[in-house]
């Protein structure tokens, strides 16, 4: 296994993140509605006030990724967004 890579997630990303966020959510037993998620973590990406995302890579392949928000939820369905 080759070491992690990280690389800040961009719009092409959306999928790939909306598939791991899924996954997440039904481990953590989070109810979201599929649309209002995948619109909550694109919104994340296409505004870098409400923080960034990065995606986990190794061996070429998305692992993990890392969100960090400010002031906005992608759990909650963009609850406490920065206006």
């Amino acid at each position: 296994m080759s070491p992690a890579e990280f690389h800040l997630a961009t719009s092409t990303d959306l999928d790939v993140l909306d598939n791991m966020v899924a996954h997440y959510h039904d481990f953590e037993k989070i109810t979201l509605n599929p649309a209002l998620r995948k619109r909550a973590i694109k919104r994340l990406l296409d505004d870098d006030r409400l923080g960034r995302i990065w995606i986990i890579q190794s061996d070429h392949q998305a692992v993990g990724y890392i969100a960090l928000c400010l002031g906005y939820s992608i759990e909650f369905g963009e609850v406490g967004c920065v206006r």
